[in-house]
């Protein structure tokens, strides 16, 4: 009798743990579509602006575009907005924030509520005036297609050998920005290639030969320490890679 009531007990335990394993991945998920479904909301605030720059940034008619009306309007609905971001052959095409921190942006939406899917945002650090030698953007990896998850794609042959994709554009509040891609890579965790201070050890030279030296593929795009680069990064393989590109930039049109 007494084996009996502790295997019911055991079997009864067991039931228990298996529900509430259910019902914590049930809430999860269910999270996890709430989440990118806000977002998807937020993105159509703007779809106007995404589908002028989707016509015009690549023609003639680019020079049309007005860098503040632009960020203007996208700072009506969130005044931590820096820029816009447009990756080729990718669904990057967001505007970028900057927080106090690398942090708040991780857990919030554009509209500043709560959400795990985060939003593209700078690295705090950066100073937006001018004078950054590497600014950094950072995305999560959602699967469901949104924030930073193509930038795999960049990492593929099928994505850099088409040439119109190596072209970034980055719209600021007084310019229309062109980069041009010459490095891509997946590394594990780690500062180095987010440093934005280079008065210390690492020196800007050296850490353009790193970087470079990094790529799974020879762009064959000339950098030198009197360039200025952009970097794209998000996480990968459960966090303890990061997919990373670089770029350099190459035109400026006020």
């Amino acid at each position: 009798m007494k084996k009996l009531k502790l295997k019911k007990w055991v079997i009864f335990i067991i039931n228990l743990v298996l529900i509430g394993v259910f019902a914590y991945s049930v809430i999860n998920i269910a999270i996890w579509y709430k989440d990118n479904n806000q977002n998807k909301k937020q993105k159509d605030h703007f779809v106007n602006i995404e589908e002028k720059i989707n016509k015009t940034i690549d023609t003639p008619e680019a020079n049309n575009l007005d860098p503040q009306e632009i960020l203007k309007e996208l700072k009506k609905q969130n005044n931590d907005t820096v820029a816009w971001l447009k990756v080729n052959g990718t669904n990057i095409n967001y505007p970028v924030v900057k927080g106090k921190d690398n942090d708040y942006y991780i857990r919030h939406s554009f509209d500043k509520s709560y959400n795990k899917a985060g939003w593209i945002f700078a690295d705090f650090r950066n100073n937006f005036d001018g004078t950054d030698k590497n600014t950094i953007v950072y995305g999560h990896n959602r699967r469901d297609g949104s924030m930073f998850w193509t930038l795999k794609d960049t990492l593929k042959s099928s994505w850099w050998n088409n040439k119109d994709n190596l072209t970034i554009t980055f719209i600021k509040e007084n310019v229309i920005e062109k980069y041009k891609v010459f490095s891509v890579y997946e590394v594990e965790k780690e500062d180095y290639y987010i440093t934005t201070d280079f008065s210390g050890d690492i020196t800007y030279t050296d850490f353009l030969n790193t970087i470079k030296s990094r790529t799974i593929h020879d762009f064959k795009q000339d950098v030198t320490e009197n360039d200025q680069i952009l970097t794209l990064s998000t996480c990968s393989n459960d966090n303890r890679y990061r997919t990373v590109l670089h770029a350099v930039k190459i035109n400026t049109q006020e």
